[in-house]
């Protein structure tokens, strides 16, 4: 199954992706996670010193046409936890293949404002 799964990811990627040689070094670079670590991480309120966890600043970039994190789960992460911004970004899942340059306008963005705010 696994496989199959990379094998699906994979022809998507290559289908949301320009141009080819994009999506041929995404295939090329792109594995299968860590999902579990990422599913099951929690901060206990006894090992986070009271509250650190909370001073660090964190922003969210919502990617708008993903189709592998949708809008609605994006919006109940942000509810769930939420960041000091939130930046919208016209890409798909993986902004650092297809809209690199916006990306990294955002970044840069995100990084003046929370800078220049402290």
């Amino acid at each position: 199954m696994g496989s199959e799964l990379s094998t699906s990811i994979g022809s998507h990627l290559r289908s949301v992706l320009k141009p080819t040689c994009d999506s041929t070094l995404a295939a090329m670079l792109l594995r299968p996670g860590p999902l579990l670590a990422l599913t099951s991480a929690k901060f206990r309120e006894e090992d986070d010193g009271g509250g650190e966890v909370e001073k660090v600043e964190r922003v969210y970039i919502k990617t708008m046409h993903d189709w592998v994190v949708k809008p609605e789960q994006q919006e109940a992460m942000i509810k769930r936890w939420p960041p000091s911004s939130v930046y919208e970004l016209d890409s798909d899942h993986s902004p650092f293949f297809s809209t690199p340059f916006l990306l990294f306008g955002m970044l840069v963005k995100a990084v003046a404002c929370h800078a220049g705010c402290n």
